[in-house]
Formats: C-alpha cells, sequence, structure tokens
C-alpha cells in the first residue's frame, strides 16, 4: 500500500542517516555517560541513547536541508519535503522526552547540550512544511499521505479543527486512497473525544466497508464503545463478540501482536457490558462459548472484581462457583475460591470463608492434580501471592476481632483454622517461619501451651534468622513452663529440661541465658537433687553486676537452703561469710551475718552433744568473744560455763559466772550464776572470793544462803 511503503521509505531515510551517524560517532559514547547521582542506570542509558538519536536525526534534518536547496525546482523537490518532515515528525518523539525530562537532574548532568527544541516545536515544523506540499505541489502523488500525515501532526498538538478538516480533506478528495479507512477510524476518534458518540458511530461504522484494512478491527471495537456511551449495551456486546471472532487467540509460539492485544481488550471490555446488562446465572455461559481456557478463567476474575466495586459478592457466588465446577482444573480456580473468601467473609458466611480457603488450600498443595497442570506464573500469582496473601490477610483480620472481645472464641477457632492451612502449603525447602511463629504466639494467647511450646520449638530448629531463633527457642521453654504451672506432670518437666538444654546449647550467651541457668538449678532444688541445684547455682550466686543481683541472691537464698537441709552448718558459716563479703547491701549484709551467727552457734551445739566438754565450752568461750555484742554471744557464755560445771571445773566456772554478770548485768540468771559462783568459790576453799560474791547476791536483795554449797544452782547444768 502507498501509505505503508511511503511510511517504510521515512523510515529507512531515517535508518540510514542514523547509521551514518553513528559510524561517525565511534566512540564517542563514553562521553554521554551520565555522571553518578540518583537516577537508575536504565534511564541513565535511555537518555544517553535518546541524545545520541537526537544528535543523529539533526545531522540527518540539516543533511535533507542542503539537498533540497540544490535541488530546488527539481522534479523530487516535494519528495524530499515530505521526508524532511517526516524527519521532524520523529524528531518530536525525542522532543517529548526532552519535555518530560526537563526537570531532572540528567539534564544537568549530560555532557552534551540537551537539544531545547521541544517536541510541539518539531511538530509545528513538520506541519509547515507538509502544508508547504499542499500548497506548492499540488500534484503530488503522495497528497493523501501529506494530508493525513498533517492531520495526525494536528491533532497530536490538540488543533482538532485543522485536524478534522484535513482528514476530511483526504476523505473527500481521495476516495480510493489506502488511506481511507485510517482517516474515516481518525475522524471518529476526534468526534468520540469530543462526547458526540453518535457521529462517531457513524464513521466507525464506515470503517467495516474495508475489511481488508488494518483498522478494521479497531473499527469495530470504537463502535462497541460508541455504543456504550449510547447506553446500549447489547449493540456494544454484539460488536466486541464480533471483535473477538474476527481476531483468533493466540496459538502456542506465536509471538503476540496488536490483532491478540486487540482481542484481550476486547474480552476485558465484555466483562463490563455484559457485568451492567446480563444477570449473574447467565455470565458463566456466555463466556463459556466465546473464550478460550485461559480467557475464561480471566473472564469470570474480571467480572468478580467488578461485581465487588459495585458490592454485589451475593451475585459474585453464582457465576465463580459455576466456573469453579465445571472447570475444576482451570487456571483461574484458586483465584476464583479467593474472591469468594473475601465475598463471604463481606456476607458474614465465614463457614464458607474457610471451605474456600480449604479448597484453595488443597489445589495449591504440591501433590495436587491441579498443581501439577499449572504453568509457574499460575502457581506464582494464586498459590504463593494469591493464597499466602488471602490468608494472612484474614487471619490478621479475625486474630484482631477476637483480641477486642476474647469471649467470643468463634473467632480464634477461625484463625487457628487458617494458620494450619497456611503452614500445610509451607515449602519444606523455604518453610513459612515468619506464619509459624504468629500461630504459635496465637496459641500462647489461648493458653494451649503444649501446643504454642511446639511450634516455637519447630521456628527455633529450622529459623537462621539470629532473633526469631533465639526468641522462638526462649518461647517454647516459656510455654511449658505456662502448662506446667495449670498441672504438674513428669513428662511435661522432662520436656522442660530439653527446652531449657537446647535454649544454652544454641544460645549460650543469650538474653535469658542466666535465667534459664537459674531454673534449671531451681528444677533441681525443688527435685530435692543437692548436688545438680548447687552445680548450676553456685556459679550464679558469684555473678557481679546489678543485671544479676535478684538471681545471684534467690541463688545464694537456696545454697543457703540446701546447706541448712543437710546440717551443714559450717558450710552455712563459710558461706554467709562470702555473701556478705559480696555484697553492698547492708540489710543483706546484717541477714547474711545473723546466719552466720546461728551458723556457728548451731555447729557448735551440735559439736557439745557428742564431742569434748571442754572443747565444746572453749569454742561457746570462743564465739562469745567473737560475736560480742550479740545475743547468741550472751547464750553462748551462759551454756560454755554451764558445760565447766558439769564438767567439774567449777573454779573457770565461778570466773565464767562472773565475767557473765559483768558482761549481761540485766540477765535474769545473773542471781543464779552469782549463787552458783559463791558455791564454788567456797568449795575450792576461795572463802573472800565467796564472801565478794555473796555481797553481791545481797545487792540483789536476796538472802544469804547457810552454805556456800548449798542447793540453787544445780540448774545450770546442761
Amino acid at each position: 500500500m502507498i501509505r505503508t511503503i511511503v511510511l517504510l521509505l521515512a523510515f529507512h531515510l531515517f535508518s540510514h542517516y542514523c547509521f551514518a551517524a553513528d559510524k561517525n560517532t565511534k566512540g564517542l559514547l563514553p562521553e554521554v555517560s551520565m555522571t553518578q547521582g540518583s537516577e537508575s542506570d536504565n534511564e541513565k542509558k535511555a537518555f544517553s541513547s535518546e541524545i545520541m538519536i537526537t544528535r543523529s536525526e539533526n545531522r540527518a534534518i540539516e543533511s535533507l536541508q542542503v539537498i533540497i536547496k540544490k535541488n530546488k525546482g527539481a522534479k523530487n523537490e516535494a519528495d524530499l519535503w515530505y521526508r524532511l518532515a517526516e524527519l521532524y515528525m520523529r524528531r518530536s518523539k525525542s522532543g517529548r522526552f526532552f519535555d518530560l525530562h526537563q526537570d531532572t537532574p540528567l539534564m544537568k548532568l549530560s555532557p552534551f547540550p540537551v537539544p531545547n527544541e521541544r517536541g510541539a516545536e518539531a511538530i509545528k515544523r513538520a506541519i509547515k512544511i507538509y502544508t508547504k506540499i499542499e500548497m506548492d505541489f499540488p500534484h503530488f502523488k503522495q497528497m493523501d499521505a501529506v494530508l493525513f500525515n498533517n492531520a495526525f501532526a494536528n491533532q497530536q498538538i490538540a488543533q482538532y479543527k485543522v485536524s478534522e478538516l484535513l482528514y476530511h480533506k483526504l476523505l473527500t478528495q481521495f476516495p480510493k486512497s489506502p488511506l481511507i479507512a485510517d482517516g474515516t477510524l481518525a475522524v471518529g476518534e476526534l468526534l468520540y473525544d469530543q462526547g458526540k458518540f453518535s457521529q462517531a458511530l457513524e464513521h466507525f461504522l464506515r470503517v467495516e466497508k474495508f475489511p481488508n484494512s488494518r483498522v478494521y478491527s479497531y473499527g469495530m471495537y470504537k463502535a462497541a464503545w460508541a455504543y456504550y456511551n449510547m447506553r446500549d449495551s447489547e449493540n456494544g456486546i454484539k460488536k466486541l463478540v464480533q471483535v473477538v471472532k474476527s481476531n483468533p487467540p493466540l496459538q502456542d509460539g506465536e509471538v503476540p501482536t496488536n490483532r491478540h492485544n486487540l482481542r484481550r481488550e476486547a474480552m476485558r471490555d465484555l466483562t463490563v457490558f455484559i457485568g451492567d446488562s446480563y444477570p449473574a446465572n447467565k455470565l458463566y455461559s456466555f463466556f463459556e462459548d466465546l473464550a478460550t481456557e485461559e480467557e475464561l478463567g480471566q473472564s469470570m476474575i474480571d467480572l468478580a472484581k467488578l461485581y465487588e466495586s459495585h458490592s454485589r459478592q451475593k451475585e459474585m457466588n453464582i457465576f465463580l462457583e459455576e466456573y469453579i465446577d465445571k472447570r475444576s482444573m482451570g487456571p483461574d480456580v484458586v483465584r476464583s475460591h479467593l474472591f469468594l473468601v473475601e465475598a463471604n467473609e463481606t456476607l458474614k458466611r465465614r463457614d464458607k470463608v474457610i471451605n474456600h480457603l480449604q479448597y484453595a488450600s488443597d489445589l495449591c498443595k504440591k501433590d495436587s492434580a491441579w498443581r501439577g497442570m499449572q504453568k509457574v506464573d499460575v502457581l506464582e500469582s494464586s498459590c504463593v501471592e494469591g493464597f499466602r496473601h488471602t490468608s494472612l490477610d484474614m487471619a490478621k483480620k479475625w486474630w484482631e476481632i477476637w483480641l477486642k472481645n476474647k469471649q467470643n472464641m468463634e473467632f480464634s477457632d477461625l484463625t487457628q483454622q487458617l494458620f494450619k492451612l497456611i503452614l500445610e502449603n509451607e515449602d519444606p525447602a523455604k518453610p513459612d517461619l515468619k506464619t509459624r511463629f504468629a500461630y504459635a504466639e496465637l496459641l500462647f494467647q489461648l493458653q494451649k501451651y503444649d501446643e504454642a511450646s511446639v511450634q516455637y520449638k519447630m521456628v527455633g530448629d529450622k529459623s537462621a534468622e539470629p532473633v526469631m531463633k533465639h526468641d522462638a527457642n526462649y518461647a517454647a521453654l516459656y510455654a511449658k513452663e505456662k502448662s506446667i504451672e495449670k498441672k504438674k506432670d513428669p513428662l511435661k518437666e522432662a520436656e522442660r529440661k530439653e527446652l531449657a538444654a537446647n535454649y544454652l546449647s544454641k544460645h549460650p550467651t543469650g538474653k535469658f541465658a542466666t535465667l534459664i541457668k537459674f531454673k534449671i538449678g531451681h528444677i533441681a532444688y525443688e527435685e530435692a537433687n543437692y548436688p545438680e541445684a548447687e552445680k548450676w547455682l553456685t556459679p550464679l550466686a558469684a555473678l557481679k553486676g546489678a543485671d544479676n543481683a535478684e538471681i545471684k541472691k534467690k541463688s545464694e537464698d537456696l545454697i543457703l537452703d540446701m546447706l541448712n537441709i543437710r546440717k551443714d552448718y559450717a558450710g552455712i558459716k563459710d558461706f554467709s561469710k562470702k555473701v556478705m563479703a559480696s555484697s553492698s547491701d547492708e540489710g543483706r549484709k546484717k541477714s547474711m551475718n545473723k546466719i552466720m551467727e546461728e551458723a556457728h552457734f548451731t555447729e557448735i551445739q551440735e559439736f557439745a552433744k557428742t564431742g569434748d566438754k571442754g572443747q565444746a565450752s572453749e569454742k561457746l568461750m570462743a564465739f562469745a568473744k567473737e560475736h560480742e555484742g550479740s545475743k547468741l554471744s550472751q547464750d553462748a557464755l551462759w551454756q560454755a560455763l554451764s558445760l565447766q560445771y558439769s564438767e567439774g571445773r567449777i573454779y573457770d566456772a565461778a570466773e565464767a559466772s562472773m565475767k557473765f554478770v559483768q558482761k549481761h548485768p540485766d540477765d535474769k540468771r545473773n542471781l543464779d550464776a552469782l549463787k552458783e559462783a559463791a558455791k564454788a568459790y567456797a568449795d575450792v576453799g576461795q572463802i573472800s572470793k565467796s564472801a565478794e560474791t555473796l555481797l553481791k547476791i545481797a545487792d540483789h536483795g536476796q538472802e544469804k544462803p547457810q552454805h556456800p554449797s548449798g542447793t540453787g544452782g544445780g540448774h545450770l547444768y546442761p
């Protein structure tokens, strides 16, 4: 066709100049590389490429202008002008590119001058040349192409009236031109854009007189939309069906063309036309007769989107369920289920929501028949993205509803079911650990601690992300402990020990390592396994720092308690001294000192039961001296002198009695001590000391005994 040949010639001329320019500018490409900045490499390459193209175009234009001057008046002058106009039209494309990028950093970073001629300016130059050809060369053999291109150029700069006049001139003056169909369509589009749908329709319908034209199908397509805007959906549908039937679907291995794109657009638009006029129970059968398997599913999805936008969720169930039922292996079955999930959630039909998610889950499983029949992109959009995204969104929504009212257990049950469905479809090679962790969190909140512990443990075992791994391993132990709080069970105790050991083996310096070591020690303590408990607690009792103060204190107390249980008073004495030395808490020091004194005192008392009484007396005397001022010191001194009396060391006992009275003048036992001392002194012949002692007794207001060896002191003997 002439116009096609003209355009090809123009393109050939342009290509010739471009390729020639490329050869001449060999080695210049590095000079147009952009400075590092915020723009992407693709943008830089496109910008650099456009600059090179523009430079080539400008050379071509300059060269052609020189040729035109040399050929003024020649037979080919009009043809040369025509070629120049075509170059300006091509130049307008680059101009539009720079129009779009005029405020970007690329314009400033370019090492070459950026052309300042804008797209509209290049078009205006082309219009001027087309008009010149029309005026100066009225018999130019390609005048129909000149008129068409001039009309199109005017249309590009919004000169619609001029454009329409030029198209009409083409249609009236060149009725046999191969561009008639294109011109007719162009006039129709101008009218359509002005909202003159009835007049536009007349032109679109005229295009059908040219079945061999490349715009034949597009004319029908535009006619359909003209009908639709005139509220004649029925005729609009018929036209779109014509478009679909006249443009067969893409065959295997066939490269998509504009024809196939137009079919796809027509199929998509049919869902709008049909959705507005057909009942829901007629939709599936309409598209079943017209579409390929892939188009049928996509049409159902497009209809679902339309119905969703119009809040017609109830009707959506009709055609989508029919598609699912009759096309169980269709590529859009999972997506259809997911649309029905959203629709039925809006309708608050939660049983249907779960059912559709279950169906989608089953289809997406690795070994399902449906999965084996689908392309990779279908599986990606349906299962990897669609099912997972919809399920998680729904689970999040239901979880939040439950959190607002935990008495409504329906939503917690639904959320659990969703998590299970999601995890059933996880890829073993890429486990869905975030979802599993969330599932464990939900179970924990529901106080299903044992189940939560299992899920946490699975995350901890599989996660390679340090924080998640750590938190999951600790949560597994913590959940198990919460379970034990509810009900004691030897099996759970064993599991708790395993989880604690698991945490420490994987996180020996983890945030909760110290706490868990204490827990292990405490468990052993509760089980009366004191050697095991001490193994864990002794290092904790030696910890330093404010962060460890509480665990250190608890460990110390447990160790002291175990020493006490074993009646290891010497151990208590030594350990309490260590605690005192390591503590800066005065209250703690005071309590430890008391424990130490009591342990020391009890240790001596235990020795006195079976050991040498004399040594016991000496230990008590030493204790009294060491802990002078203590109440126990007073008792120790009393027991020491009692032992001396019992051992027959009556003089030493008498001396000790006098010291006791002197140190503790308010003790109620002083009178007995003095009486016994007086008797003891008399027995050993210390008459003067006995007399002095009797005087002290008199001072206490008591009668003197008739004889120092009389009764009254026997109660001192233990």
